[in-house]
C-alpha cells in the first residue's frame, strides 16, 4: 500500500485549500462515492470552528474530555 500524509488509511480522501477549493492532497477523490458519515462531517467543522472561536494555533496541546456515556453511543447507517 502507498503511504500519505499523516498515516491516512482511508480508501477514498481529500484534502482542499480553503480560498478555492483545489485538491492539495488526496486518493481517488474524483471517484463517485456515498457521502461521509454526517455526523464525522459535523464533528470535524464543530472542532474547527472551535479552535477558531478560541484562538487555538496548536490544537496538539489541548485534550478533549468524551464521557463514558458519548463513548457508548453507536453508530447509524443512513442506508443510502
Amino acid at each position: 500500500m502507498k503511504s500519505y500524509p499523516l498515516g491516512v488509511t482511508a480508501k477514498q480522501w481529500v484534502i482542499c485549500e480553503s480560498t478555492r477549493g483545489n485538491a492539495l492532497f488526496g486518493k481517488e477523490f474524483n471517484v463517485p462515492a456515498e457521502i461521509a458519515s454526517q455526523t464525522k462531517i459535523m464533528t470535524a467543522y464543530v472542532t474547527l470552528k472551535l479552535l477558531e472561536e478560541l484562538d487555538i494555533t496548536e490544537p496538539k496541546n489541548y485534550y478533549i474530555r468524551v464521557t463514558k456515556k458519548a463513548e457508548r453511543v453507536q453508530g447509524t447507517k443512513a442506508g443510502l
